[in-house]
């Protein structure tokens, strides 16, 4: 097991992961077309979140065909997923915040 120490020797507290800025509404609308593959997506992320959003953070994260596209900007991360998984209807967006980071680089709070 790893631990973080201060400078000091103190122990630090675990790292926290906040991933909260959500770009893409589909999972608030029951009636929304692409709702089935937006939670594939969104369940694909939820079991690989440990892997993916580390290296992801200050980044743009999308999810298609169950697999993690990152960019520097929203437009950059769904063209890489639009790219390689053109027929899926359902891409996930998202801002990976850095600690102590509340809002995406353009200003979005969520």
């Amino acid at each position: 097991m790893l631990r973080a120490v201060s400078g000091n020797g103190e122990p630090l507290p675990a790292p926290v992961l906040i991933f909260s800025v959500v770009l893409d509404r589909a999972e608030d609308d029951p009636n929304h077309p692409h709702r089935a593959a937006y939670w594939r997506n969104q369940q694909w992320l939820l079991q690989h979140h440990e892997e993916v959003l580390p290296p992801s953070r200050g980044k743009y994260l999308a999810v298609a065909g169950q697999e993690a596209f990152t960019g520097n900007s929203a437009a950059e991360a769904r063209a890489r997923a639009q790219a390689a998984h053109p027929h899926d209807p359902g891409i996930l967006l998202h801002y990976v915040t850095t600690p102590g980071m509340e809002a995406a680089p353009d200003g979005v709070r969520w």
